[in-house]
């Protein structure tokens, strides 16, 4: 059994190597040499398992360096590299730019992940906006997502995979946790059967929470969280050591 102490260095551990992977993905882009995310899945998970083990100096030290390192590939990399393809472990196609955003998921994600006062609530919302984009447009990339408007109530921010898919209303910060995995829709509304967006006012109003459910069609970098209705989830601990469903990304369903 994981204690939380052993789970928050597990995070911890999770974010440092996270960041060392996008940072060799620049420079497969700078070198044009194919540089793998990981080598393999069990790899990686040895790397996050052998260095939960350090004491907390050297984890919170491990953080700045490696965030220090993928700053300097940034701010270094050719105007050439910007343009070149590189992979993700799951073999998703991706250019330089959009590892940016990733990195940032990386770090807002999994610093509420820690559960040590950082909520969804406290990501600055300019930041909320880009996790949330760079998550739908990772879909936008896959075959058969289901379509989904989501709108926040308290940003202004829409965004629309497909169309004729529910809408999901409700703050940045529930729309960012369920969209994550990490919640399961609490605070979220969708339109009652018959019902106009414009027309909802009060609880009456209101459609059932959507529930997010695990599928294996595509994947994502954050660790697998939701799960299928009825079955039980992964074990946190084994979400950060890349163990669980690494291939799974969320699918929309509204019960």
């Amino acid at each position: 059994m994981v204690d939380a102490v052993e789970a928050r260095h597990l995070v911890i551990t999770h974010v440092a190597r996270a960041t060392d992977s996008l940072r060799r993905l620049l420079t497969w882009a700078r070198t044009g040499v194919e540089t793998p995310q990981y080598t393999s899945v069990d790899a990686q998970a040895a790397e996050i398992e052998a260095g939960a083990r350090r004491p907390v100096r050297e984890l919170a030290a491990d953080v700045v360096a490696t965030a220090e390192r993928f700053d300097h590939a940034v701010r270094t990399l050719p105007d050439a590299a910007w343009y070149h393809e590189v992979r993700m472990r799951t073999g998703e196609p991706r250019t330089p730019g959009t590892l940016v955003p990733t990195r940032l998921r990386e770090l807002e994600v999994h610093h509420a992940d820690l559960a040590a006062g950082y909520t969804f609530a406290d990501i600055p919302p300019q930041a909320g906006r880009w996790i949330i984009e760079d998550l739908l447009e990772a879909q936008r990339r896959r075959a058969d997502v289901p379509p989904l408007r989501i709108e926040a109530t308290d940003t202004g921010l829409t965004q629309e995979l497909g169309t004729g898919g529910p809408t999901i209303t409700g703050t940045q910060a529930d729309l960012l946790g369920w969209l994550t995995g990490r919640t399961n829709g609490t605070g979220l509304t969708t339109p009652a059967p018959g019902r106009s967006r414009g027309r909802r006012t009060g609880s009456d109003a209101a459609g059932p929470t959507p529930t997010p459910h695990a599928s294996v069609l595509g994947p994502t970098l954050v660790p697998a969280v939701p799960h299928r209705p009825g079955r039980s989830p992964p074990a946190p601990a084994d979400c950060y050591r890349g163990r669980a469903h690494p291939r799974q990304q969320v699918v929309w369903r509204v019960r």
